[in-house]
């Protein structure tokens, strides 16, 4: 089916208009009718085409405020402190590292070296 007119264009143009005549004029379908008919009365009142809403801003939580973390307050033993961070992040990584070589291990068929 060709393409008449606008749908909109029609309705805009109509808008007392049965839906027998919009669909002689458009070849549109009921539910075309129905939403541009929606569409013209929100025109009308003064309505927005798009719903604005209000988007809500969240603020990363810190779980400690900058400058106060407990590695910042022990200033005294400030090596000591740093060191032991380090090591965690290095155990953490040596896990790691261990999964991934089993995980090797087990797709070449050897058996486990660790």
């Amino acid at each position: 089916m060709a393409k008449k007119n606008s749908k909109l264009g029609f309705i805009r143009a109509n808008p007392n208009a049965t839906y027998d005549e919009f669909f002689k004029a458009t070849g549109g379908t009921k539910q075309n009718y129905h939403t541009n008919k929606w569409i013209i009365g929100r025109e009308v009142k003064g309505a927005s085409k798009t719903r604005k809403s209000k988007t809500v801003r969240v603020k990363a939580h810190r779980r400690h405020p900058a400058g106060t973390a407990p590695a910042d307050l022990i200033i005294a033993n400030g090596k000591v402190v740093k060191l032991e961070s380090e090591i965690a992040n290095l155990k953490h990584q040596i896990v790691g590292f261990r999964a991934v070589i089993s995980y090797l291990e087990d797709l070449s068929g050897l058996r486990n070296s660790q």
